[in-house]
């Protein structure tokens, strides 16, 4: 299972205040057995804006619940994805993709963090690689040299 964050920001972590985030969930069954329920659960950082959380694409048709208090449940019922090492080797993963504002305004050095669980059926759940960004200042670029191209003559 792994969780992407976009942008990945400068210094694969640095975003500007007030610049929309996009999580992407990529999960595999790496079973020996038929997975026919999915079901991810993520708690949302408190720096970001619950109210404009938008569900995107999805590998496969999904419900979701989402409380007050930033924790997103995805399901996917009937899933159906086989075992790992099948004939076919795209029918044992799937994904959803989902966009959220920060906070507005979020000061200089605000952490956004993220990491969902999934669970495979009613299994114990396998946990993403956590996603970090920072609020911060891009730094400023001054030119110090310049070559010039050698003409001849």
């Amino acid at each position: 299972a792994q969780m992407r964050g976009y942008p990945k920001g400068y210094r694969d972590s640095i975003i500007a205040a007030n610049t929309e985030i996009t999580y992407n969930i990529v999960f595999k069954n790496a079973g020996t057995d038929t997975v026919r329920r999915v079901v991810i659960r993520d708690t949302l950082s408190p720096n970001l804006d619950f109210s404009t959380l938008k569900l995107g694409s999805s590998s496969h048709p999904y419900k979701f619940d989402f409380t007050g208090t930033g924790i997103l449940k995805i399901t996917f019922d009937n899933i159906e994805l086989l075992p790992d090492g099948s004939a076919n080797g795209t029918s044992n993963w799937g994904y959803i993709t989902f966009k959220i504002s920060q906070k507005p305004n979020n000061t200089t050095n605000t952490r956004i963090t993220n990491r969902a669980a999934i669970f495979f059926d009613y299994k114990a759940p396998v946990m993403t690689n956590e996603v970090r960004h920072v609020v911060g200042q891009f730094p400023d670029f001054i030119t110090v040299d310049v070559d010039e191209p050698n003409v001849p003559g």
